[in-house]
């Protein structure tokens, strides 16, 4: 075990560094929030047209899982309940320039010299379509695209797809009148369908992950994130300092010292067995042997002076305490 001094004075050595290791747990977390900007930016995006559609509508639903009509399940990112039917809502948060056009299976992203292709979200939307339409419900659904303000389409917007800044002015047909009895019925039911287990949300990713593989990116932040709070906690617990806190820096070559006779001594203590370890303690000093003044050996009768002189040949036994002994007690006298 660690001597309490050994410990303090690592911690001492330690405390150095500090400023430097207080900034590995930033970074990790750093790392962490960019695998997850991907995601977190697409959380964002959902969120802001979900309150646009919530200015416009009377009922809306968001992240629904239902049947996709195949034997499988699929997420819609909105449905709305409007006067004119049942509305389905894809989002994207996408930054740069974005080009595509309605019959075209990918679009493409461009951020400076980056490119980046992903699926048509018109065909994606009209995939979500079919799904409410294969619930039989009797009414007229349609679907809408919605991009943030954050991306750019040099060439036009596509059929299809609005901005959430002009998404009042897009669907002001769809607000206006009052939601007719048999569309009404027809959300109560597709609301009967959706799911919101955990179970369904667990198939609804193998889904994916199937069709387009897993991905990682979570769970490495995730991992992340936990190592940062770890190093963080550590070295909170280990120092007790902030890592704004003042250290005295001490000479390299005194740390080196220092830290050498440290572990040196801890080595010892970790290599000797335990039997032995029991010697490494100090010895107590013993308590000084008190003079009985009634020894025999001692004149009766002798002097203070006497008595004084046989008590420094006892401390120290030198010719000129044994000269002093003599003249004071007496040739016969014996310590």
């Amino acid at each position: 075990m660690f001597q309490s001094g050994h410990f303090s004075s690592l911690l001492d050595i330690l405390a150095q560094m500090r400023p430097l290791l207080w900034m590995m747990p930033f970074v990790l977390a750093l790392a962490a929030v960019k695998l997850l900007a991907p995601r977190l930016r697409g959380v964002a995006g959902e969120a802001q047209v979900g309150r646009a559609l919530g200015r416009l509508f009377p009922e809306v639903r968001h992240d629904l899982i239902l049947p996709d009509g195949r034997g499988g399940l699929t997420q819609l990112d909105h449905v709305a309940l409007t006067p004119a039917g049942l509305l389905v809502v894809e989002t994207k948060n996408y930054r740069g320039t974005v080009l595509g056009q309605a019959n075209e299976a990918t679009w493409t992203q461009l951020m400076g010299r980056q490119r980046h292709s992903f699926q048509n979200p018109l065909r994606q939307n009209h995939a979500h379509i079919k799904a409410v339409q294969a619930l039989g419900l009797g009414v007229a659904v349609s679907g809408r695209v919605v991009f943030t303000s954050a991306a750019r389409f040099p060439k036009g917007l596509p059929d299809g797809v609005s901005r959430v800044s002009a998404l009042s002015d897009d669907l002001a047909d769809w607000a206006r009148g009052e939601v007719p009895p048999a569309v009404l019925h027809a959300w109560k039911t597709l609301l009967g369908h959706a799911r919101t287990d955990r179970a369904a949300r667990q198939q609804h990713l193998n889904g994916l992950q199937a069709r387009f593989g897993s991905d990682g990116r979570p769970r490495a932040a995730i991992a992340l994130l936990a190592l940062s709070a770890a190093l963080a906690g550590g070295l909170w617990w280990s120092g007790g300092r902030s890592p704004t806190t003042r250290v005295q820096p001490l000479p390299s070559a005194s740390i080196t010292a220092h830290a050498k006779e440290i572990l040196t001594d801890v080595m010892v203590e970790a290599i000797q067995p335990p039997a032995s370890r029991s010697q490494l303690s100090p010895t107590p000093t013993p308590t000084p042997a008190s003079i009985d003044w009634s020894d025999p050996t001692t004149r009766k009768g002798a002097s203070e002076d006497c008595k004084l002189a046989i008590t420094a040949v006892l401390i120290a036994n030198t010719p000129e305490n044994r000269q002093q002994r003599a003249n004071v007690c007496g040739q016969g006298a014996r310590p």
